[in-house]
């Protein structure tokens, strides 16, 4: 929590504080103190507004924060699935097999994060999404087993290049890639 507080966020719970104590003193110390009715409406609009405009700023600033977290893990995302059309075409080109223990312990990761972050996408693109990691999937699995030959495989690979453009253009309507 303190990680993510700034230093304006003083400047907005300043307002906050001197709202609590506007309103815990007309509360406990307008009737003692005998001011006009006049005055008495002033200070409890004041304390009043002060509360309600820094609930408000709180809200909003909250609601830009997660939206803003929501972006990088939509574009954190899609570019895994870039990640692994090139991990994958140098599999096929080249055969480097420490690659293939990095695609399948990157897919893991992959899986396990887009999972933990479903609520970040919509339905279509979770659909998407999903039709994706099931090519990446399939495509993994020939990778690792090598029965098929490089244009078997480059086949598949176009085939998962082909759905994870569309998770990512779909992801990419809705959100910049410029994170």
């Amino acid at each position: 929590m303190l990680k993510s507080y700034r230093k304006w966020h003083v400047l907005i719970d300043l307002v906050g504080v001197v709202s609590l104590g506007l309103i815990l003193s007309y509360v406990f110390l307008s009737e003692s103190m005998n001011l006009t009715e006049k005055v008495m409406d002033i200070w409890s609009g004041l304390a009043t507004e002060l509360m309600g405009a820094w609930v408000v700023a709180r809200v909003v600033e909250f609601a830009i924060r997660r939206n803003s977290e929501f972006d990088k893990v939509r574009v954190r995302t899609a570019r895994n699935l870039r990640y692994y059309s090139n991990i994958s075409n140098r599999l096929i080109e080249f055969d480097h097999r420490p690659d293939l223990l990095l695609i399948q312990k990157e897919q893991k990761w992959s899986k396990s994060f887009y999972t933990q972050h479903e609520n970040c996408f919509s339905q279509d693109e979770i659909d998407d999404l999903d039709n994706s990691y099931a090519a990446l999937d399939r495509l993994i699995t020939e990778l690792v087993s090598r029965d098929k030959t490089n244009e078997e495989l480059s086949e598949l690979l176009e085939q998962y290049e082909t759905i994870a453009l569309k998770a990512e253009k779909n992801i990419f309507e809705e959100t910049p890639e410029i994170l």
